[in-house]
């Protein structure tokens, strides 16, 4: 067989069918009856509108609370995986059909730092470093210091009791000795190189 252009107008694809479609497009015709039929996964105004009234109760829309994306989730953060409009995380899709492309470099965050919320009004575009920024603001950015921190070797109290060691004359190799650790370390925590919140 010979292969030829999908007859449908600016699809990109070939087909070696007898009926020139490509194989999206003749998938849609044998499901749907139609080449050009939107398939379950095309969002629409009216598929969030009944999506939401479903969903959510009249009170919650008033109230300004948040609507949670009812299906998967797209990672351990809780985001809502829809893949839609070219997009798999829900709030995205939303973000699309209310307001149109998200342009390039800009995310989709959240007012209510709610990962499943789909709340149109809840959302808005930023950069990477506003997310982070806003992470920071919020509280939400997770700091692992002192014994926290699974690199750490020295105790918090340990470390002030190395610091006096050091400062009443003691040698810094000694100490190390001590803590089973390397003299650059003891230096590094003397100098406040290393914890200086300790």
């Amino acid at each position: 067989m010979t292969w030829r252009p999908c007859r449908i107008d600016g699809c990109p694809n070939s087909s070696e069918l007898r009926d020139p479609l490509c194989a999206a497009h003749y998938a849609n015709k044998r499901l749907r009856g139609d080449p050009l039929a939107l398939g379950q996964n095309a969002i629409t105004r009216r598929a969030i509108d009944a999506l939401f009234a479903r969903v959510h109760t009249p009170a919650a829309r008033e109230a300004g609370e948040c609507w949670h994306w009812p299906g998967t989730s797209f990672s351990p953060h809780g985001y809502g995986n829809c893949n839609r409009n070219g997009q798999k995380i829900a709030s995205r899709a939303t973000w699309v059909e209310t307001y149109g492309p998200i342009p390039e470099g800009m995310w989709v965050l959240h007012k209510c730092d709610n990962p499943p919320c789909v709340r149109p009004s809840h959302l808005y575009l930023g950069t990477p470093a506003r997310n982070t920024r806003d992470m920071v603001e919020r509280g939400r950015q997770v700091t692992h210091v002192n014994e926290a921190n699974a690199r750490t070797v020295v105790a918090t109290e340990d470390v002030q009791r190395i610091r006096e060691r050091v400062a009443s004359g003691e040698m810094q190799k000694l100490v190390a000795e001590d803590y089973g650790i390397h003299p650059a370390h003891v230096s590094r925590l003397c100098s406040g190189k290393r914890r200086s919140y300790a």
